[in-house]
């Protein structure tokens, strides 16, 4: 199966974002596991997600809650 340019640039957008969540956890010295600690459902879950994995919008704001920021910090600075 052939992806698309769209499905190709999404691709690229999430693995953007995954490392951006994995940066911001690890500013703040967090394991994987201190952020399930934190109240994130999953550590295994956080893990696909900084892998580029698709995430939803109560993904975001589930990891926003865990490590302390808004939101739209996992997209800062990320272009398409």
């Amino acid at each position: 199966m052939t992806l698309s340019r769209t499905e190709k640039r999404t691709a690229i957008y999430l693995k953007k974002v995954g490392l951006k969540v994995r940066e911001i956890r690890e500013a703040k010295g967090m394991t994987l596991e201190d952020v399930e600690a934190a109240g994130y459902p999953s550590w295994r879950h956080l893990q696909k997600v900084e892998s580029g994995h698709p995430m939803t919008v109560k993904t975001l704001c589930n990891l926003a809650l865990a490590l302390g920021v808004q939101p739209s910090r996992f997209l800062d600075e990320i272009n398409i």
